[in-house]
Order: C-alpha cells, then sequence, then structure tokens
C-alpha cells in the first residue's frame, strides 16, 4: 500500500501512525511537508514550499481557512 502524509509540520500527530505503518515491508510511506528537520527511517520525506501567501484582502474570518488550503 502507498501511504501518503501531508502536513507542514513533520511528523506531528503522525508520528505514532507512521512509525506502525512502517513495520509492514509491503507499505511505502511519504511524507510531505516543509520542515526540513527530522527524519523517520523507512519514510520518505518530500519537502514542499507554500505556493503563495493567504490574500491581504480576504475577509479575516476565511483567512485560516485559505492559509489551510495553501498548505
Amino acid at each position: 500500500m502507498k501511504i501518503l502524509f501531508l502536513h507542514p509540520n513533520f511528523p506531528a500527530q503522525f508520528r505514532h501512525l507512521a512509525l506502525a505503518l512502517r513495520n509492514n515491508p509491503d507499505h511505502t510511506i511519504v511524507f510531505g511537508t516543509n520542515r526540513e528537520e527530522g527524519n523517520i527511517k523507512r519514510v520518505v520525506k518530500a519537502l514542499y514550499e507554500v505556493s503563495r501567501k493567504p490574500t491581504d484582502s480576504i475577509h479575516p474570518y476565511v483567512r485560516t481557512l485559505e492559509k489551510a488550503v495553501l498548505q
């Protein structure tokens, strides 16, 4: 099984799940993050950058949502 985790703060709350899943040699685990430090054996880390910052003129109520979508 191919498993992809996406989170800007590697490994965040997914550490224990990634550690458990990596024990099965049939799994390929990739963790997409923008945090360079840290590694987990048998978990491939794929670095990404956010394409842009949230729009300055967006309504404050949806700024957090836009930031999350861009991540």
